[in-house]
């Protein structure tokens, strides 16, 4: 199979760049950081994300969250209302889009994709395991493919935002070494299965067998 190929070099965690994500993203100490990036418009569904942690923090399983949202577009607006309607303003932000997408990932504990519209297999996924996230996401479309049930995540059903919650809770109330051994599993993944180069080369070869049989 040929997937996504994601550019690895890119993803290779330091300790400089911890430090330069702590300063672009400051978040409330001892929060519990959930990543989400995308366009802020209705198929992303991040309201879905802001309902989840509404309930988490009222009833008391994960008061700490913090949801830190990256994008650009039209829901802006209505999110930040919402962000104040729930009273999530100390639990909740929303950033500019940025191109240099690893110091989200690196700021995050975990990386929340509740898309509810058609994504195929989204890089934001595969950088995000390659750089020893776990992610949950919406059981749809590729995302089940890299998002593995208790290996490297936990996928939900689309628009569910209790299983959402649920979801988010299993990875933060796991053990160190539970989170460890996902976050392991998550970076073998991408680097062994949908490193750019390597799936380069799986194309090339299939091109060139089927060149040969054409001959």
């Amino acid at each position: 199979d040929v997937y996504n190929g994601t550019d690895t070099t890119r993803f290779q965690r330091t300790p400089e760049m911890a430090t330069e994500a702590m300063k672009r993203y400051p978040c409330v100490e001892g929060a519990y950081v959930v990543g989400c990036i995308g366009s802020y418009e209705e198929r992303k569904a991040q309201k879905v994300l802001l309902m989840a942690a509404k309930k988490l923090i009222q009833d008391q399983r994960l008061p700490n969250i913090y949801c830190l949202f990256v994008g650009e577009g039209p829901d802006k607006q209505m999110l930040q209302e919402t962000i104040e309607g729930y009273g999530l303003q100390n639990n909740a932000v929303l950033c500019e889009f940025t191109k240099q997408p690893f110091y989200v990932f690196e700021r995050s504990n975990l990386i929340a994709l509740p898309s509810t519209g058609k994504e195929g297999l989204p890089n934001v996924l595969l950088e995000a395991l390659a750089m020893e996230k776990p992610c949950v996401a919406t059981r749809a479309y590729g995302m089940a493919e890299v998002v593995v049930d208790g290996k490297t995540g936990y996928c939900f059903p689309s628009g569910d935002v209790d299983a959402l919650a649920d979801a988010i809770v299993k990875i933060a109330n796991s053990s160190e070494e539970e989170q460890k051994q996902m976050a392991l599993n998550g970076k073998e993944m991408i680097f062994a299965e949908h490193d750019k180069a390597k799936q380069f080369e799986k194309i090339l070869t299939l091109i060139k067998e089927k060149a040969a049989k054409a001959l």
